[in-house]
């Protein structure tokens, strides 16, 4: 899964420390470092293995029995979404020889209608059928529309091989058109051997709140994959990736302590990885220019070039724990806490609200398991006392909550099975008895699994106060 080019990783090998020491006479190792800490420069796909296998299967086989299908990606910014999914069709193409057609589309482009936005797809391919014959300049908008449509149907017919279709930030879509955005997804159901469409978002639940029918549709063949936050091990595991070339035992860039508290902390709040390398890359910018003014002041001496190089690996102080926690506290505040506003947005207020009602039950009733039923009483009390909206708060909306936070390891669902007496018949009608309540209805419960300093990490400061008036909602 390696994405450098040739060339450049021919550069990169002359400078390894492996290659008998020699480097590149024009290559500085801190620059270089720099460049490879670049959330834009990748080296290889790491932590990833699972959702590559998964994303990777899905499509070769789709491409194998030229079967249309969807697959909708989701997870928080910066977990390797995107890349991993391109990387994959590179692979797919290399293995197909091409024989299919890729064409990648951010949603987040400026598109002024709906016609631009089928245009900017029909425009990737070279050959195109003739415009039927009412010129869309002389139509009604949404016919136009229509027209573009058909005509983008009938370019992906009249193709022999396949179209994989990959879509990002298709929630930035639904903002700007939703019709368009169905239509889209309609296209695997539509042409049942033409398309595989890829969809990725920031958000959960995008498809369940904006196109429940791919969920239900019997003959749509929908995938839905999660990439869930980088943990600790595997910052680590990419950060030393990145600079295994320019480190060295007895003298790192980075020592493995700054490292891994580096990661510790990402991984806290976010796990986006970009944070993370742009914490690293600014630690080591430091380092640089602190050596940088220590040469202006010492007299230049006549020492071949490559000695001077090696002498700046030497003299430069590694980055340590505590040049790692002012560069935290320079890029994100005085505290580090307030990477709350920026890297928690990857958990909705909803589960906020959510691990909120765990916390109030935890402080006041000393509950880490309750009933679905009482949990919702307990969350719309609080919603109606702080000015939070109550919709989309059923008892199916808060399992789906819940299953959220469940992937993440925050809590978990059990649903105890119905226990009835049979009556004869599974269509017969059911008189409740007096014990109905504790013996013959269908009991679902939620549990808080992690430790309640962890669940406040995870909330805003408002979210807090909920819980610190806690036993005003008793």
């Amino acid at each position: 899964m390696t994405r450098l080019s040739p060339s450049k990783r021919s550069h990169l090998k002359m400078s390894h420390p492996s290659n008998g020491g020699q480097q590149h006479p024009n290559m500085e190792p801190i620059s270089n470092a720099k460049t490879m800490l670049s959330s834009s420069n990748v080296d290889r796909i790491i932590g990833r293995d699972d959702e590559y296998k998964k994303i990777m299967e899905i499509i070769d086989q789709g491409l194998a029995s030229k079967q249309s299908l969807t697959i909708y990606i989701s997870g928080p910014a910066g977990t390797g979404k995107t890349l991993t999914t391109t990387t994959v069709i590179d692979e797919l193409s290399r293995k197909w020889k091409n024989s299919f057609k890729f064409i990648s589309m951010n949603c987040m482009s400026s598109f002024q209608n709906a016609n631009d936005f089928y245009a900017s797809i029909v425009a990737h391919f070279e050959r195109r059928p003739k415009r039927l014959a009412t010129s869309i300049n002389t139509v009604a908008a949404a016919n136009a529309s229509n027209q573009c449509l058909e005509e983008l149907k009938a370019i992906l017919i009249g193709r022999k091989s396949m179209t994989v279709l990959l879509m990002d930030e298709i929630d930035q879509l639904q903002t700007k058109n939703q019709n368009v955005l169905n239509s889209i997804f309609r296209l695997p159901l539509q042409l049942s051997d033409r398309v595989i469409l890829v969809g990725i978002a920031n958000a959960l639940d995008f498809t369940a709140k904006t196109m429940s029918w791919l969920r239900t549709g019997s003959q749509c063949n929908f995938h839905e994959i999660r990439f869930l936050p980088y943990r600790k091990e595997q910052i680590v595991k990419i950060i030393e990736n990145r600079l295994q070339m320019f480190q060295n035992e007895n003298k790192p860039l980075i020592d493995r302590a700054a490292i891994e508290f580096c990661a510790r902390k990402i991984a806290s709040f976010s796990g986006d990885i970009r944070k993370a390398l742009d914490v690293c890359r600014r630690a080591i910018e430091l380092i640089d220019n602190d050596s940088q003014s220590h040469k202006v002041s010492r007299p230049k001496k006549m020492i071949p070039f490559r000695a001077r190089e090696n002498t700046m690996m030497t003299n430069n102080e590694p980055v340590t724990i505590r040049l790692m926690m002012d560069v935290l506290n320079k890029v994100y505040g005085n505290a580090i806490d307030k990477i709350d506003s920026n890297s928690r947005s990857f958990l909705p207020s909803d589960q906020q609200v959510v691990l909120s009602v765990f916390l109030v039950l935890l402080k006041t009733r000393s509950l880490r398991e309750i009933r679905l039923s009482e949990f919702r009483e307990t969350l719309i009390k609080i919603c109606r006392r702080r000015g939070i909206s109550v919709e989309g708060k059923s008892e199916s909306d808060i399992l789906n909550m819940c299953q959220y936070l469940s992937d993440y390891g925050y809590v978990t669902v059990n649903a105890a099975r119905r226990i009835e007496k049979s009556t004869g018949s599974p269509f017969a009608k059911r008189t409740p008895s007096k014990n109905h309540h504790s013996t013959d209805t269908h009991s679902t419960t939620l549990s808080l699994i992690i430790d309640p300093s962890e669940a406040e990490q995870l909330i805003t400061v408002f979210h807090r106060s909920i819980v610190d008036d806690a036993f005003s909602f008793v």
